[in-house]
């Protein structure tokens, strides 16, 4: 009787599977969609924390005219120039205001709110929020409010 039994080799192979590649390509490709995720948010936010800059560095270097077009009719309604120079002068944090920093920024639609910190001169430092809305494609100030 003849078998039918052949010799089957179960030797392993000597081929060694390299996996970091895959798992630096993973944690690249999440790497990059948390930049990509970042960079979209601080992008879309842009410019109305640009906008509550400028007005807030307006209002230190005594800027009162740029800071006044900065905000919005709806702010200035029955408040002219001269008021509102009056207003910031008269103020006992704009009226020393020496530095400004943005802590936070979130945007829904087409208003902004701005959160910072005023530093003065006499060496105080206040929470600040400011308020924006996005009117005829341009961000302006439309409140602000001091801690």
């Amino acid at each position: 009787m003849e078998s039918n039994v052949q010799n089957v080799n179960f030797t392993p192979s000597t081929k060694k599977r390299r996996t970091w590649p895959l798992i630096v390509g993973i944690l690249g490709g999440i790497v990059l969609l948390i930049v990509v995720i970042i960079g979209g948010a601080l992008w879309m936010t842009n410019a109305s924390a640009k906008v509550a800059t400028d007005f807030m560095n307006s209002i230190i270097s005594h800027n009162i005219t740029h800071a006044y077009e900065l905000v919005s009719p709806e702010l200035k309604e029955g408040k002219d120039e001269a008021s509102f120079e009056e207003f910031v002068q008269g103020d006992s944090v704009f009226s020393k205001a020496n530095h400004y920093e943005i802590s936070g920024r979130e945007v829904q639609n087409n208003v902004a709110q701005i959160t910072g910190i005023v530093s003065t001169s006499d060496a105080q430092t206040y929470d600040i929020s400011i308020v924006l809305e996005k009117s005829s494609g341009n961000w302006l100030v439309s409140g602000w409010d001091i801690r």
